[in-house]
């Protein structure tokens, strides 16, 4: 072993490997690593150079040799990655990006690479990104720290993505929303939001885990991040409303707040008997129950929508006393709660008790 004629060697190849001469700087680097075997920089630039004479399964290898030695050589991870996508291989791509991504999450490499992924209408690459390896993803996110221009330009391909493929927004890749949603910074935090009624949209179902978004989004100073959480709301009362029991504070919380209750206002109905709005209350959403029932208090009457219908039914008196309590009467503020003992009802804002 040699190192110094190693490295006059390599430092050939280099050359030679800058002018594209790529057989002859294959020569050189293959002597220069006989000299000196365990040089992770050497193994590197055969990897290179192997590539660009288009041996891609030597090539793999060599920067395989280069990790053995230097498990935080960036260009070897990205080199193994760039042949196995040009394979279509993208199973193994992605593999060996979760593994950079866990060593160093704030690799520009890692993050040209994954925004490359991202901006390309791949549709392959993007299922094995968000179904498979969304640990990349959320990675690079958490670790964008203060970069505001790294997460511009991947809140921007978000946005892309969900717009094309919104389904994507599944499972473990739904972390990104949530990392997305802790920005100080209202454009980033916006797109969260996006994000957050794409995959909504695409399977309503997993609002139930992401409720802690929603009642941020109703108190947030941003006017669109409002309005998107307010569009959500709306959904579920029109046709999901058993994912609001029990959301009682939210849902007061949202009428209180113009914009979300410009919003929410247009799905509630008019009383059947006095055709207005104005004196019509929401009920308390009961667990397990998949209709909404409301409350005139003008007539003095109760009534039900079934999710996805437009028209209500007029509750019996004994249906009616069934159904649990109606907003406080007096403050406006707060839903009554029925003491059984009592046979009463009580509102804890304004300290009344209220009979049936």
């Amino acid at each position: 072993m040699d190192p110094a004629k190693a490295a006059k060697l390599r430092q050939k190849a280099e050359e030679l490997f800058d002018k594209e001469e790529f057989d002859k700087a294959l020569e050189y680097i293959v002597k220069s690593l006989e000299e000196h075997p365990d040089n992770p920089i050497a193994w590197q630039l055969q990897g290179l150079i192997q590539e660009a004479c288009n041996y891609k399964a030597e090539a793999i290898k060599s920067f395989q040799e280069t990790i053995k030695r230097d498990s935080n050589c960036e260009v070897a991870y990205i080199g193994i990655v760039r042949i196995y996508r040009l394979r279509k291989d993208y199973f193994k791509a992605f593999e060996i990006l979760a593994d950079l991504a866990s060593k160093n999450p704030s690799s520009k490499l890692l993050r040209q690479i994954v925004l490359d992924v991202l901006e390309n209408d791949n549709k392959a690459e993007w299922e094995e990104l968000f179904k498979v390896q969304p640990e990349i993803l959320i990675e690079i996110v958490k670790n964008a720290k203060d970069d505001i221009d790294l997460k511009y330009k991947m809140t921007g391909v978000l946005k892309n993505v969900a717009v094309s493929k919104p389904e994507l927004f599944q499972g473990k890749a739904l972390e990104i929303i949530s990392e997305l949603a802790n920005s100080d910074d209202d454009e980033i935090r916006s797109t969260a939001y996006i994000l957050l009624v794409a995959a909504y949209e695409a399977s309503p179902i997993i609002i139930e885990k992401y409720k802690q978004l929603l009642v941020n989004g109703v108190i947030d100073k941003n006017n669109y991040i409002q309005k998107s959480t307010a569009g959500i709301i709306k959904s579920m009362l029109d046709y999901f409303p058993d994912f609001l029991a029990d959301e009682d504070e939210m849902l007061l919380q949202a009428l209180e707040q113009p914009v979300v209750a410009e919003v929410l206002l247009k799905t509630l109905p008019s009383c059947p008997q006095c055709k207005s709005q104005d004196d019509m209350y929401l009920q308390r959403v009961i667990q397990g129950e998949k209709l909404l029932r409301f409350y005139c208090e003008k007539c003095d009457i109760k009534f039900y929508r079934q999710p996805g219908n437009k028209t209500v039914t007029v509750m019996d008196k004994a249906e009616a006393r069934m159904k649990g309590p109606v907003v406080c009467p007096e403050c406006k503020m707060q839903y009554l709660v029925f003491n059984e003992q009592e046979k009463l009802y009580s509102c804890s804002v304004c300290k009344k008790w209220f009979t049936q």
